[in-house]
């Protein structure tokens, strides 16, 4: 089968979709003329940006394109292959096209070297996004005094949180403290970015940053500090509330200073002033940019490149910007990698050494959450290597049972030792009286899946426990009050910003001291109390996605991977899952399945990396296209 005017047959089997064929046909119109060339690449470029991909990197698709076949064949010489272009044909031919253009031309395409191929828009958003960081990068360094030195010394007598004295001796006696490292770091650069795992004492860190500039705010006699804290999701800005509330309280700083510290946290897009139903953005952007000093985002690895462009457009040039996050995590839902590209995903030491964005990071390394063999921290480490061999010796041993591994693969219903499990766990919540009572049953136990439809899906699981719940009450009022709803815990599927919800929100069905059905979300200390028939659509989270689940935290988490061969099954959703727990994890897959996800690292096309770092590598051009 020749790889011209295929997008039918490409459509047909299922590779790409009708977006992405509608996509590639509007383009033929707009321009005119058919290209079969062309055609071909707008629906896989519009293909890679949903699937989170930037842009599409055409030279390494062409080094190592998916081998396709047609399913109905040839009766004589079996299944037919689909045969896609050479590159610098293909390049050529998209040299000639009205629709692609270099980087300052205004064509719905863009060509830029080393031969990615973007959508304008996206492109728009990499060039400006680069061009923000590094001018912030550029901007000359604060200098401290004395008075910062000494504060630094009384903030980090104590050691980190979670420290004990061992610790602390082993860090006087080591190199310098990557948490004061972090705050010298984000104190003198206008731009700074702070990762590392769970418990590694990011949020902490933050605090003590604020705590300094508080303190130079009022030793100068300025007005109030004005600090934005944010986070991608609403769970993750109370989440991110609740961890600001807790270490601002253990400050060794005057007191003036601690009160000074905010806590309240937003999401993103309630910062940037939204504008549901509209096409026009946000209320602040370069031209009304946020009235702050300070703006410190929180679980960057979910923030995507549009949304992070606009942030960063928003936040005048003069204010410090700090970046928090897991750079294993997951990446963002929609397109990009940004925390990734930042960080120089990929990249040797000899490309980030001596290059500007190398000196605003830190990375913390050592946990404060798992103890120092614990098998959560083993497992999440071993995945993060890459390690297989190692994180099977976790979880197949028994001196480790913290992390364990249940084998479904023989049972004739994979979800039976979960049902159990999980029908153990959440029995309680038909039972609790108060929003305190049911929140922290809750955030003792939740399952995690890696897809939302399918046999070992979100949607099954739910009903599953759901049915099995009300199988096992133990008695007709038990089974009753289940039927009701009451314990019942949800998830909001769609932002409401006048009830205040946000896609992602987890709440709990409870009655009120009335008795009637009421919907109980946290916020902060307290409870938000809404009708359920009031809320946006929901469903039920006795199991939630494992990108859903970033941002939360709880005591143990059991996590239902996908059989071998899903496409699902990847390095960064397992570690995304396995860093979940505090206490306890445990997996329902095959072994295999562990393996090929770990072997299965996610890579997502972009520029951004190379613009960031100054790397350009072996430049693709067709003729005309840079002429």
């Amino acid at each position: 089968m020749k790889g011209l005017e295929s997008l039918s047959y490409l459509r047909s089997i299922g590779y790409l979709s009708p977006l992405d064929v509608h996509f590639a046909r509007t383009l033929e119109r707009i321009t005119g003329g058919e290209a079969p060339r062309v055609s071909l690449a707008a629906a896989l470029l519009s293909r890679q940006v949903a699937q989170g991909h930037v842009c599409l990197d055409m030279a390494a698709f062409c080094q190592a394109p998916p081998r396709l076949f047609d399913p109905e064949g040839d009766a004589k010489s079996g299944p037919v292959p689909f045969v896609w272009p050479e590159l610098m044909p293909w390049l050529s031919e998209l040299a000639r096209s009205a629709a692609v253009g270099p980087p300052d031309a205004t064509t719905p395409l863009v060509f830029c070297p080393p031969g990615r191929l973007y959508l304008r828009r996206y492109f728009e958003h990499e060039r400006i996004l680069c061009h923000d960081i590094l001018g912030r990068l550029s901007c000359a360094r604060a200098q401290g005094d004395g008075a910062d030195s000494e504060l630094l010394d009384r903030l980090f007598a104590s050691g980190p949180p979670g420290a004990g004295r061992s610790a602390q001796l082993q860090l006087d006696v080591g190199p310098i403290d990557p948490q004061r490292r972090a705050v010298e770091t984000a104190l003198g650069e206008r731009f700074c970015v702070i990762t590392g795992g769970p418990g590694t004492g990011k949020t902490s860190t933050v605090v003590k940053i604020l705590a300094l500039h508080v303190a130079r705010a009022l030793r100068a006699g300025l007005r109030p500090l004005r600090v934005h804290l944010l986070a991608p999701t609403g769970k993750a800005a109370a989440r991110l509330s609740e961890a600001i509330s807790s270490a601002r309280a253990k400050l060794a700083c005057d007191p003036e200073i601690r009160a000074a510290i905010p806590a309240e946290a937003t999401t993103i897009h309630r910062a940037l002033g939204a504008r549901p139903g509209q096409a026009v953005g946000f209320a602040h952007d370069a031209d009304h940019p946020l009235a702050t000093d300070v703006v410190v985002v929180d679980e960057a690895s979910m923030v995507d490149l549009s949304l992070m462009r606009r942030l960063m457009s928003a936040i005048p040039q003069q204010a410090h910007v700090v970046l928090l996050g897991d750079r294993d995590q997951l990446a963002s839902v929609e397109a990009g990698a940004v925390l990734g590209d930042v960080c120089g995903a990929g990249l040797s030491r000899d490309e980030r050494s001596d290059k500007p964005l190398a000196r605003c990071q830190v990375h913390l390394t050592r946990s404060y959450r798992y103890a120092a063999r614990s098998g959560i921290g083993r497992l999440a480490e071993a995945i993060r290597r890459g390690d297989v061999p190692a994180a099977l010796k976790v979880l197949e041993g028994r001196r480790l049972p913290d992390a364990t591994l249940v084998n479904v693969e023989s049972e004739t219903d994979p979800l039976a030792p979960l049902l159990e499990q999980a029908i153990a766990a959440y029995g309680r919540l038909s039972s609790v009286a108060t929003p305190e009572q049911g929140f922290a049953a809750l955030s003792r136990y939740r399952v995690l899946c890696a897809n939302r439809r399918g046999p070992l899906g979100v949607e099954r699981v739910n009903a599953a426990i759901g049915s099995g719940l009300a199988a096992a009450a133990g008695s007709p009022s038990a089974a009753s009050a289940i039927d009701a709803g009451h314990g019942r815990p949800i998830i909001v599927e769609h932002n409401d910003y006048q009830l205040r919800v946000f896609n992602g929100d987890v709440g709990l069905l409870l009655p009120d001291r009335e008795g009637q059905l009421r919907a109980f979300f946290a916020d902060g200390e307290a409870f938000v109390r809404l009708s359920p028939k009031r809320l946006p659509a929901h469903s039920s989270v006795y199991a939630m996605s494992v990108h859903k689940s970033q941002g939360s935290e709880m005591d143990h988490v059991a996590v239902v991977l996908p059989r071998l061969g899903s496409p699902l099954l990847t390095r960064e959703l397992l570690y995304t899952a396995v860093t979940r727990a505090r206490k306890r994890v445990t997996l329902f897959a095959s072994p295999e399945a562990v393996a090929a996800a770990i072997e299965t690292g996610i890579r997502r096309d972009s520029g951004l990396r190379d613009r960031l770092w100054g790397r350009t590598g072996d430049v693709v051009t067709p003729v005309s296209v840079s002429e």
